[in-house]
């Protein structure tokens, strides 16, 4: 990646935040000409640097080497699970040798100069825990995201010479469910914090 490595998405308003819906939407886009792009895992983690999570303008989480982190974790969740998260990204163009534990998946290519919409879902400690993030008692702009791209190619993409090394993203969106309530029960929330 070239350029801006640090997308920042602010969540700010009125309702309830579930934390456990923070979902990521870029389109990965292969800027080169002629060679398509694989990336190293079927999930959009391999192109993930750093994470840091703030709530009120305080930092509350910050996991660096996420992509590693990420595909650790991945390996204690079912093959059902993962097969999911992967479809919602790159894909699966190949189970390998051991299609049964998915240990040796192999993503979907991404043909030159086009680009593709994947999701990924946010895997922190936050989004993990069922609770619901009350955007309206935070100050200082709510929740924030970034998201810190890794810092070379050879982090993200299979670098065999029949590969492409370019990328970038583009449309990059940050997708929740807010629940809203109605006005007793905000009076109600109200008072019970500031007392």
């Amino acid at each position: 990646p070239v350029g801006v490595r640090v997308l920042t998405f602010q969540a700010s308003g009125l309702g309830f935040l579930d934390a456990s819906t923070l979902t990521l939407s870029v389109q990965c886009n292969n800027t080169d000409g002629a060679k398509v792009l694989k990336p190293l895992t079927c999930d959009l983690s391999c192109m993930i640097q750093e994470v840091r999570v703030m709530l009120g303008g305080v930092e509350i989480e910050r996991l660096s080497g996420y992509g590693r982190l990420q595909h650790m974790l991945n390996q204690g969740l079912s093959v059902q699970k993962r097969r999911n998260s992967a479809d919602l990204c790159f894909g699966i163009h190949a189970l390998g040798t051991d299609p049964v534990t998915g240990q040796s998946w192999t993503p979907e290519t991404i043909p030159h100069s086009t680009g593709v919409q994947v999701l990924h879902r946010i895997n922190c400690g936050l989004t993990t825990q069922r609770l619901f993030v009350p955007l309206w008692a935070l100050q200082a702009g709510g929740l924030t995201l970034e998201v810190m791209l890794v810092g070379s190619y050879g982090d993200a993409l299979d670098s065999g010479t029949t590969y492409s090394q370019e990328w970038s993203w583009s449309n990059c969106q940050l997708h929740a469910d807010v629940l809203r309530v109605d006005d007793e029960m905000m009076q109600f929330y109200s008072k019970f914090i500031l007392s």
